[in-house]
């Protein structure tokens, strides 16, 4: 994490994501708006395709930080287990995938911030 706001982002995501807290509660304590879109979009909804979730996530862009170290994080924790399982290795899988998928979407957005500095 290399910001305080990305570091609020993930503290609250965590809440949302492991209590009973919900996006409303946020907008009730009048967090700023870019951190409540953020959180919305690192929150995976019910029933909700994991690869959709990061594809939606990737459409916003103080998300992509958070959600990198989150996913650095968990490919740790699975390297470490000692279970070397299909279910282990299909979510080491899933979670390099996401991370791949996260990287490229950040190029992409550095590279249209620099040409839009060029013209």
């Amino acid at each position: 994490m290399n910001t305080n706001q990305n570091r609020i982002i993930a503290v609250l995501h965590d809440l949302i994501e492991n209590s009973s807290a919900n996006i409303d509660l946020l907008v009730e304590y009048k967090f700023d708006k870019i951190i409540i879109d953020a959180i919305d979009s690192l929150t995976k909804r019910t029933n909700e395709n994991y690869n959709d979730y990061i594809e939606r996530l990737c459409q916003n862009p103080n998300a992509l930080d958070v959600k990198l170290s989150d996913l650095d994080d968990n490919i740790r924790s699975l390297k470490f287990e000692h279970d070397k399982s299909k279910k282990c290795l299909n979510k080491m899988k899933l979670y390099n995938d996401a991370y791949n998928r996260i990287v490229k979407e950040k190029k992409l957005i550095y590279l249209m911030e620099n040409n839009k500095n060029e013209l």
